[in-house]
């Protein structure tokens, strides 16, 4: 997923004015997939499994409601680990046959970029072929990214909805710095502030459990690996947001020094509660990364905000990429710049008590009670 998204932002980036990008929808796409040719795609590709599927498949399922019984006969069953696999299997011959310079699919999502014309006739090619496989566009929740809004008067885009380049998103991340990041950091900010406001009526503990780990920065974590956000002002104010909301949950107000003391790692005895703003570069870089080979096998053009953000970070940690090498890992980006952190909080503090109390807090095991379930006895 987050290589389909860093390689379209990549071709969104150098969009020419004759160039579009469309995103298809398929109707129903699991409960519609005409269940022989998906056996056929399995023999033909994966025969290791074809006996298995057989088995699953060859025969009309017995779905049970109530009393009733729904004979089911069409599509990978819901809930069937294999299912994601075998939608897939029967559509991966025909991308691989369009022409447009961009074309992918992400399970029932397909997305298609290139010259309008190539464009459109791929669109006709594979609608055809969906059509043998049961399949049929929801036109309504197609859309068409381009600089001009009058392509969508073109046949092959008809009933296709328009969005502008700086507003697109693809697999529910931004694919600009401008319109959409904004658009989709302001949401989560909002979300975040709704979701403090109730953690305060039950017990700290339990509320601080819930903050770090299904609540705040992982909630955005896909935002951040997805999106060059690193800087970005609406990470400021999502930090913000989230200062105030952990204040009100333990009932104290942090100095701008205790703020960041608290949002270092647990391993450093911190509380764990990581800043966005210090998370997005290490995020971006260990996604981009990882997922560099299969960008390039989608669309090869270079990744410039790797480039740039990249070279940011070997300015902040002092370090090389060539000799360090953190790769597909987020923590081997993340561990220089929360080291860096914690060696300016140690010299920011001249009280010897205090620096005595940081070491102390950071020595091994001193934190281990916030990994501990809140159980009342």
């Amino acid at each position: 997923m987050e290589a389909a998204v860093h390689a379209t932002r990549r071709f969104i980036l150098t969009l020419d004015k004759d160039c579009i990008l469309v995103k298809l929808d398929i109707s129903n796409a699991f409960n519609s997939l005409c269940r022989s040719r998906m056996m056929s795609a399995i023999n033909e590709l994966i025969p290791e499994i074809a006996p298995y599927c057989f088995l699953a498949y060859a025969k009309e399922s017995q779905l049970k409601y109530g009393t009733y019984s729904i004979q089911s006969g069409v599509g990978p069953q819901q809930g069937d680990p294999l299912g994601p696999l075998l939608f897939c299997l029967p559509l991966q011959p025909t991308l691989l046959q369009l022409s447009s310079p961009l074309a992918f699919g992400y399970l029932d999502d397909i997305s298609l970029g290139g010259p309008t014309a190539a464009v459109a006739d791929d669109i006709e090619t594979l609608e055809e072929e969906c059509a043998g496989l049961g399949l049929t566009f929801n036109r309504e929740k197609c859309e068409l990214i381009a600089k001009d809004s009058q392509l969508t008067n073109h046949r092959s885009f008809r009933h296709f909805g328009y969005i502008d380049p700086d507003s697109a998103t693809l697999l529910g991340a931004p694919l600009s710095t401008g319109t959409a990041l904004k658009k989709a950091l302001e949401s989560r900010a909002e979300e975040l502030d709704r979701a403090l406001a109730r953690l305060t009526i039950i017990a700290r503990q339990e509320a601080l459990l819930i903050r770090r780990h299904s609540l705040g920065t992982p909630k955005l974590i896909h935002t951040l690996r997805c999106a060059p956000c690193a800087n970005h002002p609406g990470l400021t104010s999502y930090d913000q947001t989230l200062r105030k909301g952990l204040q009100n949950i333990l009932n104290i107000d942090f100095t701008d020094s205790q703020w960041q003391q608290s949002t270092l790692p647990i391993g450093l005895g911190e509380l764990g509660i990581r800043r966005a703003s210090s998370l997005a570069l290490p995020a971006f870089l260990a996604s981009a990364a990882g997922t560099f080979e299969l960008q390039t096998n989608i669309l090869c053009v270079l990744d410039l905000h790797y480039t740039n953000l990249s070279s940011h970070w070997q300015t902040i940690t002092e370090l090389s990429l060539t000799e360090y090498s953190p790769g597909h890992v987020q923590a081997k980006w993340d561990n220089p710049i929360i080291q860096k952190e914690l060696s300016e909080l140690l010299l920011s503090t001249t009280e010897l008590s205090e620096q005595a109390r940081l070491k102390a807090v950071s020595s091994q095991h001193a934190s281990d009670w916030l990994h501990a379930l809140p159980i009342t006895s």
